[in-house]
């Protein structure tokens, strides 16, 4: 996976990018390009102050909606990210995480996904030993409670 995302998507994207720019014109390409750059570069700087106004002004969720509330403008970022990216795939991967039904519907998948793999995953992960709290020592009744001070048999008063 690692190695199509390194090698075979933009050479995809280049190819995309000479084909519609022998369609519509080399002005137009590079003209698509900065603008799709530049609102990727807004979508971004938004999306923090999106997530913290969205946190602070609603009031308080519970459970999938403030997941879905989050993971929206985790979308949002990754949407300015995908915008800034050359070419016309991630444009389009970019606009579709911006549209906001497709973005809704997105982390609403993706809050049910985590759901489900972290509670079929919460009963088959232990905590490794070093986590695990040494063994408490029993009370049987004869500890006593008091202070204690070191004595000095060297001091000459």
């Amino acid at each position: 996976m690692f190695i199509f995302f390194a090698i075979a998507f933009p050479l995809i994207e280049l190819w995309f990018l000479i084909v519609f720019g022998a369609s519509i014109g080399a002005f137009a390409t590079v003209l698509w390009v900065v603008f799709s750059m530049l609102v990727g570069i807004a979508m971004m700087r938004s999306a923090g102050f999106l997530a913290f106004h969205r946190m602070m002004s609603a009031p308080p969720l519970q459970g999938d909606d403030s997941a879905v509330t989050l993971f929206e403008s985790v979308l949002v970022f990754i949407g300015g990210l995908a915008l800034i990216v050359p070419g016309f795939i991630s444009d389009a991967f970019g606009f579709i995480c911006l549209f906001s039904p497709t973005r809704t519907m997105m982390a609403r998948f993706a809050t049910r996904s985590a759901r489900v793999h972290s509670s079929i995953n919460a009963f088959s992960v232990r905590a490794p030993s070093s986590w695990q709290r040494p063994p408490q020592s029993r009370d049987d009744g004869k500890t006593i409670e008091g202070s204690w001070s070191e004595d000095n048999k060297n001091d000459d008063r």
